[in-house]
């Protein structure tokens, strides 16, 4: 399931149910997509009940739509795809609730990199307006990419707007806009470039208080009793926000400066490469071989900052996901035999120069974010599916080179407040091993590389402990069942 809506110069048509859409003269570059619907639904709906949790979080409930049904267990949520043609390495995808009175940013627009990392949606910040893509895939036959949005609900679907009492703004018209960014260099501050860009159908969000009951329970005419009466199974809030009767364009949406879509001339140049996959190797091997040379003085300098992050990026959130109680959740606790290190005590290499020791807390923090809870779920989530392709040698060898591809772009996502990509840093890395004796093994190291070693074996590695740890289960309930 997909939603093409494109944005930009294209003439506006009433849809059937009210809403201005646009009419694509070309196909569009970005699209969004539900890539795993197990229903019929259409991606998006007409209206959303947004519920307030713990900590001011407003979440809209069943977004973008109930799949493969409505749960009753607990929070309805999905997830959501961008499927783009043409992405680069370089590219980050975003998605961001607005409503239709924000202005759209626009192809070519250049914006200032910190108005979406100092609000971007984590763990640590799960009110961030700037929701982040955390895995995604190319599909060769489609010759498209797949960026995977809250997948698995890891961030949920808060939308922060405040409405007022006053109707017309209580039925203003919201969509949730995607957006495709590269970085840009030559700029004396990290800067974001738009590639592309592409916004749903226009809804309404409702809160859940004010919603009737049928919205709120969320019932279907098979689930009610057999004494119910005909008007219950019909939507019955009031006035603007009764979807049998009114729809969100009657109350008139509000002018928005639209994008222009890339023209058909451009969308058919040949699609730049993406890196070869030895040299994403390559800079991935530099990093970790780096992060193996400081000594223990190095990383004990840094045990406040390690201890807070470990704490709260990896091992509360398993502790919520473990469903442990309060008194569990504290021997969680840091390891104990890393402290910090005395004043007097000195790290050669970390005090060699002002320059190396801020390359080192660089890729320290880049190690860092590839060890929170919802980064290992991410990788979890990869070797998974890429289960199924152990015995096929091609298909294992292109799910590698996708996982491959996705952590470098996930670092260079992680660089962009610095201004920096993968390969800036690795050639920083690498000018400072030129001049430092300590790190000329680092030199001599990278120099016999091979075509997918360590690399390869690591992936295929994972993913064998997931084929065994899976496939002991299934023998562990078979054998159940003979019993």
């Amino acid at each position: 399931m997909e939603y093409p809506h494109p944005i930009g110069d294209a003439a506006c048509i009433h849809s059937p149910i009210g809403r201005m859409t646009e009419q694509p003269s070309t196909p569009p570059a970005l699209v969004f997509a539900k890539e795993d619907c197990a229903c019929k639904e259409t991606l998006f709906s007409l209206k959303y009940l947004r519920t307030h949790r713990a900590g001011s979080l407003k979440l809209i409930r069943c977004f973008p739509h109930c799949c493969p049904s409505h749960s009753f267990g607990n929070f309805c949520s999905t997830s959501i795809d961008l499927k783009v043609t043409g992405a680069t390495t370089d590219n980050v995808a975003y998605v961001h609730f607005q409503p239709t009175t924000d202005r759209i940013l626009e192809p070519n627009d250049i914006i200032d990199a910190a108005i979406v990392v100092n609000n971007t949606r984590s763990m640590d910040n799960l009110k961030g307006e700037w929701i982040p893509s955390l895995y995604h895939y190319y599909h060769e036959t489609r010759n498209e990419t797949i960026y995977h949005f809250n997948q698995n609900n890891t961030f949920g679907w808060h939308y922060g707007w405040v409405g007022t009492s006053t109707k017309a703004h209580r039925t203003c018209p919201h969509r949730l806009v995607g957006y495709m960014f590269s970085s840009v260099s030559g700029h004396a501050k990290p800067m974001l470039r738009v590639v592309h860009a592409t916004m749903s159908p226009a809804f309404i969000v409702m809160s859940y208080r004010r919603a009737c009951y049928f919205c709120q329970k969320h019932r279907v005419p098979s689930s009610l009793p057999l004494d119910a009466s005909p008007m219950s199974s019909a939507c019955e809030c009031e006035g603007e926000f009764n979807i049998s009767t009114h729809h969100p364009a009657h109350t008139q949406p509000y002018p928005s400066k639209q994008l222009k879509l890339p023209s058909s001339s451009s969308s058919s140049s040949p699609l730049p490469l993406p890196p070869p996959t030895e040299s994403l190797e390559r800079d991935l091997h530099v990093l970790y071989a780096f992060m193996s040379v400081p000594s223990i003085n190095f990383f004990a300098a840094h045990m406040p900052s390690l201890e807070s992050r470990v704490l709260k990026s990896l091992l509360h959130p398993l502790g919520v996901s473990l469903g442990l109680n309060t008194y569990q959740k504290r021997l969680l606790g840091f390891p104990a035999f890393l402290r910090p290190s005395f004043p007097g005590n000195k790290d050669r290499l970390h005090h060699h120069s002002n320059t190396l020791a801020s390359l080192q807390s660089v890729a320290l923090d880049l190690l860092l974010s590839l060890f929170t809870f919802e980064s290992l779920k991410q990788s979890e989530m990869a070797f998974a599916t890429a289960t199924p392709h152990l015995l096929h040698r091609d298909k294992l060898l292109s799910a590698y080179q996708s996982w491959l591809s996705n952590l470098h772009a996930n670092l260079t996502t992680r660089l962009y407040p610095l201004n920096l990509t993968i390969p800036d840093l690795v050639a920083h890395i690498q000018d400072a091993a030129a001049v430092v004796p300590l790190l000329h093994p680092l030199l001599s190291s990278t120099s016999l590389l091979t075509e997918y070693d360590d690399g390869f074996d690591y992936f295929v590695a994972q993913l064998r402990e997931v084929y065994m740890v899976r496939h002991s289960k299934w023998m562990r309930l078979s054998c159940t069942r003979c019993r």
